[in-house]
């Protein structure tokens, strides 16, 4: 019965004219979804190579926070921080390790950037110590590394490629001074002196690729810290939990 209903009522020249009309549609709506299905797999397939940049294989993060009063100048901080980064460089059982604000994909800090006296909009700052990049398996796209000794007004900075992208199009990053706005209220602008363009590397997980600034440790020693550690746990943990004792009997990791 609904075949032949199907069949009488299809029979007159505007019903088959809807019936093409509609299928054509469907088609063509088809052909848009396919389409879209298509680069939104091609995009998650790039953030996810993107963020398989790191090497995870025997890659560690440690924390320390360090108390008050004991560390409640950045002095007191600093030097805490350069007696272990002393005592991580000269460890054998490490592979490399670093000092950090933040880990990646767990980076907190923002700023403000000015350039020419110009704001420019929002970024992520990630302090990073010496062999920040080396530890995580990561070379720089252009440029030197930070400079975590210098103690001149103009501290060093890497900017990472979608940081050149939106603030520097068309321009050499490569000695350009930019200042950093931090979030705290009342805290004066800090001059950089880019001298490196880093790699893509994802600093949150929420915000995807956003554009960073990396600043050297040592101007921004924070209370709290991320050791960054690649190697094997049996060899190296042991040495590690004793180099943090050795500098402060009191402090966990």
């Amino acid at each position: 019965v609904l075949n032949q209903g199907g069949r009488s009522g299809m029979s007159s020249p505007r019903a088959r004219h809807t019936t093409a009309v509609l299928l054509m549609g469907e088609l063509a709506l088809t052909v848009i979804l396919l389409a879209s299905a298509g680069a939104l797999v091609r995009s998650a397939e790039g953030v996810y190579r993107s963020d398989q940049a790191i090497d995870l294989a025997r890659l560690w993060e440690f924390r320390v926070a360090l108390p008050e009063p004991q560390y409640a100048s950045a002095e007191r901080r600093l030097a805490f921080y350069r007696a272990l980064d002393e005592r991580l460089a000269a460890a054998p059982a490490l592979e490399s390790a670093a000092l950090a604000g933040s880990p990646p994909f767990n980076a907190s800090e923002s700023g403000e950037v000015v350039i020419d006296n110009t704001a420019k909009g929002t970024v992520r700052v990630v302090a990073a110590g010496n062999r920040y990049f080396e530890t995580l398996g990561l070379s720089l796209v252009r440029g030197v590394g930070l400079d975590n000794t210098a103690t001149g007004a103009s501290p060093t900075a890497l900017v990472n490629e979608r940081f050149v992208e939106r603030f520097l199009p068309g321009t050499d990053p490569i000695g350009r001074e930019v200042l950093l706005n931090s979030d705290g209220e009342g805290a004066s602008p800090e001059p950089f002196t880019i001298v490196g363009v880093a790699p893509q590397l994802r600093q949150q997980v929420a915000s995807g690729h956003t554009p960073v600034i990396y600043v050297p440790h040592a101007a921004r020693p924070g209370k709290v810290a991320s050791l960054l550690v690649r190697g094997r746990p049996e060899q190296f943990v042991d040495v590690l939990r004793q180099g943090v004792r050795r500098l402060d009997p009191d402090l966990p990791l």
